[in-house]
């Protein structure tokens, strides 16, 4: 069965930290049902916000490490365009220095969790903006 942690608080896989209404917690074992999904060219969309900034919170597994990250989407709108909510990505992650989990494996797996998880658009995350 699919889910995301979605609580006041948590503990899961190995990492502490603050949830509440929109932020969210992927787990591993989640993270390795999206692969099958993504070979299969399915979606697991989490609900975002089109009004509060949606914080979902993972690791990156590597050979011996894992990499922590967050991604924040703030949604916006342009009054030209009306009705319409657009979001700004923020990615923020922590490198190792181990050479399993170097930025580009880190930045391979966000883009894995990104394109299962979030159905809003696409988004590459190797570009620096």
């Amino acid at each position: 069965m699919y889910s995301v942690t979605h609580a006041e608080s948590s503990s899961s896989d190995g990492f502490h930290f603050q949830l509440g209404p929109d932020t969210f917690y992927i787990t591993l074992e989640d993270q390795k049902k999206a692969e099958s999904l993504e070979s299969e060219g399915l979606t697991r969309p989490i609900k975002i916000s089109a009004t509060k900034t949606t914080t979902v919170y993972f690791a990156v597994p590597g050979d011996q490490h894992w990499a922590p990250v967050c991604l924040r989407l703030s949604p916006f709108a342009l009054g030209h365009v009306p009705g319409q909510v657009f979001y700004c990505i923020y990615l923020q992650y922590l490198e190792w220095c181990h050479p399993d989990l170097g930025a580009e494996s880190i930045i391979n797996g966000v883009q894995r969790v990104y394109r299962v998880y979030f159905a809003a658009g696409p988004c590459d995350f190797n570009e620096d903006k």
